[in-house]
Formats: structure tokens, C-alpha cells, sequence
């Protein structure tokens, strides 16, 4: 889900005095720009905004401008939650920023560029990024890694499939936070499933009950970019790959839901 909460910030700029001499002329120069907020996901709407330490309730006011690199932006919310105080870049002109939630688990938000944009990705890949926790899934220390598995040779629907013995691509050190940067992994077949095994921070697998711990993701093939959240809780009795209807060969677990999509594009 995706809702939008715009500020609009008329910045009043410098007032040019030329001289204050009785006689002369007082000269003025003014111009505009504007500070654009959209939130991603779930985040309330702030109630106020503080630019520099003056705040503002209404969504259109005037604020001196000063030539100055960055400003601070705070962010006031109707149950004190989620205050957020951050420097953000001060320029002429339309600013856009984003706020969204950076660690879903203890709702810490963060703001800046659309965390989607300007991703580079070449053909046959998609770029992820993953965060989360699940101790039922994660190692006794809470580490994680998703080892990425290719299928080997066609795909047919009531046949075992065959997946690389080893990963060819690893979302490594998953924590409660997103990472700062993309994973790129490859594509998968038109309408057919990732597979992504649960594995240690010795990149061993992990055992649920003596079994390996599986996940199955799609990837639309119109978007090329992917932020997940590995969800608490999943199904412990499901053992079938869904790629061809039969169980795991080796009897490993496909955990549902736990690898849900935050954002794509």
C-alpha cells in the first residue's frame, strides 16, 4: 500500500538591501522552492513539521531561505512515536524526499530518496533487498543469509525440478534494518519461482525440526526492483515445491507466508 503526504514549503529567499541611506532605493529579489514529503507504507502523517527549529502545523507557510548546504527537518506525530530529526539537502527548486519505515519490526523510520529509485539492473537480473527477523528461522546467534538457487534444465509441471547444488547468488547478514545496498540475483523463468534456502552465518543450512527451510518468491516482469520483509510466524507443513507440485526431494520445509513483499517496482 502506498499513500501520499505532501508539504509544500514556500521558502522566502534573502532580501537584498543595497543601502540604508535616506534617498536610496530598497531592492527586493524573491524567489520559491518547495519540499515535497510522500510517504511509503504504513507511516502515519506527521502533525508538524520543524524546519531549523521552527515548526509549522499548516501545509503551506514561509520560512527565511539561507544559502546553506542542508537544513534540518523534524517530524512531529500525533502519539510521539515517531519523532524524527534529520539534515536534508537545501537547494533551489522542487526538493522530493520520502518517509518511510527503515526497521519495520520497532517501526524506526527514515527519510530521503525513494529507496527504489535510480537502482541500476541489468537484463535477466532483478535487484533485492531483504530485512527481518525470525528466530525460529534464524541461527541460535539470530544470524541469517537466503542462499539463492537456480533451477537446472526446463521446468514441467509435475516433475521434480532440479536446483544448483550450490547458491549462485547469497542475501547475506539479513538484519532488522534494510541494507544500504541491492542484491542483484537472476531472474527467474517466465511465471516460475525463486527458490530461497534459510542459512546460517556459516552458511550452513538451518533445521527446523531436522528438516532444510525453504522459501518460493515470484518476480513480476515488469519490475526489476524488490524490498522484502521476512515476516514472524509461517506454516511448518508445507513441504512441496511449488514450481512442480511435488514435495522437496529432500523433505525440506516451504515456509508460507514469511518472504513478503514491502516494495517493488
Amino acid at each position: 500500500m502506498k499513500k501520499e503526504y505532501k508539504y509544500i514549503l514556500l521558502i522566502l529567499l534573502f532580501i537584498i538591501i543595497s543601502s540604508c541611506e535616506k534617498g536610496e532605493y530598497l531592492n527586493k529579489s524573491q524567489e520559491f522552492s518547495t519540499i515535497k514529503i510522500d510517504i511509503l507504507g504504513d507511516v502515519i502523517s506527521p502533525s508538524a513539521v520543524i524546519i531549523d527549529g521552527n515548526k509549522y502545523n499548516s501545509s503551506n507557510f514561509l520560512i527565511p531561505f539561507e544559502e546553506k548546504d542542508s537544513i534540518e527537518l523534524s517530524l512531529e506525530f500525533p502519539d510521539q512515536k515517531y519523532n524524527f530529526k534529520k539534515k536534508i539537502l537545501n537547494k533551489k527548486g522542487e526538493n522530493n524526499v520520502f518517509l518511510f519505515f527503515n526497521n519495520i519490526q520497532d517501526s524506526t523510520i527514515t527519510i530521503g530518496p525513494h529507496p527504489l529509485e535510480g537502482v541500476e539492473v541489468p537484463d535477466g537480473y532483478v535487484a533485492v533487498k531483504v530485512m527481518g527477523s525470525n528466530e525460529q528461522f534464524s541461527d541460535e546467534n539470530g544470524n541469517l543469509n537466503l542462499g539463492v538457487y537456480d533451477v537446472i534444465g526446463e521446468i514441467v509441471w509435475g516433475q521434480e525440478v532440479n536446483y544448483t547444488k550450490n547458491p549462485v547468488d547469497t542475501i547475506a547478514s539479513i538484519s532488522n534494518t534494510f541494507p544500504e545496498h541491492f542484491t542483484l540475483i537472476k531472474r527467474p523463468q517466465m511465471d516460475k519461482l525463486v527458490r530461497f534456502k534459510f542459512l546460517n552465518s556459516k552458511y550452513e543450512d538451518i533445521l527446523v525440526n531436522g528438516s532444510r527451510v525453504y522459501a518460493f518468491r515470484g518476480f513480476p516482469e515488469d519490475q526489476k526492483v524488490f524490498m522484502f520483509q521476512i515476516t514472524e510466524g509461517g506454516a511448518l507443513r508445507i513441504r512441496r515445491d511449488p514450481n512442480s507440485g511435488l514435495n522437496n526431494a529432500d523433505g525440506g520445509y516451504n515456509v508460507t507466508p514469511v518472504l513478503n513483499y514491502y516494495m517493488s517496482k
